[in-house]
């Protein structure tokens, strides 16, 4: 489905809109969801992830890369994500840890689960195979959020989504 940073304010509105709108309407039940919290990160020669907004955005790239690997499914992890995005856009100086504990709580995810992987070696490793995922798209992303529907990215149509879904679905009724 597609790419986002954890800081990017482009991100973070299109996933308090446009994705929240797709479990609101029940689109989201027809849609296989992909999240890849990486974006626009970047492996620097000394092996460390460069993150365009920072160390901060870093730290919750990789706390959502864990609460996606604990969540059994999108409507586990989706409240997650919706969740610290909406702290990370009130609060420039956000304690990650803290927020992640908090939204785990609020998703109903195993807050000591998604924190011991944020702060163990689980978490760098899923950070990493997120930035190797994103570095792999074909086509390359551009910009984020990246947004690719059946493998077409929208490009800047990103906020018509919802219309590509629809327009993608195969099933009944239709």
């Amino acid at each position: 489905m597609g790419d986002a940073d954890g800081l990017c304010p482009y991100c973070i509105e299109f996933t308090r809109t446009k994705l929240a709108d797709l479990f609101k309407t029940g689109l989201a039940a027809i849609t296989e969801l992909d999240f890849i919290p990486s974006g626009n990160a970047r492996l620097r020669d000394d092996g460390s992830i460069a993150c365009q907004h920072g160390p901060n955005e870093c730290a919750l790239n990789k706390a959502i890369a864990c609460a996606l690997a604990f969540a059994p499914s999108q409507d586990d992890w989706f409240p997650f994500v919706e969740c610290i995005e909406a702290k990370a856009k009130d609060d420039a100086g956000l304690d990650v840890a803290k927020a992640a504990d908090a939204c785990a709580v609020h998703a109903g995810l195993l807050p000591s689960r998604v924190l011991g992987c944020y702060k163990g070696p689980l978490g760098d490793t899923l950070q990493r195979r997120a930035l190797e995922r994103t570095e792999s798209l074909v086509p390359p992303h551009k910009w984020v959020p990246w947004v690719v529907v059946n493998g077409i990215p929208l490009f800047d149509d990103f906020d018509n989504v919802a219309t590509f879904i629809c327009a993608a679905y195969n099933g009944y009724p239709k």
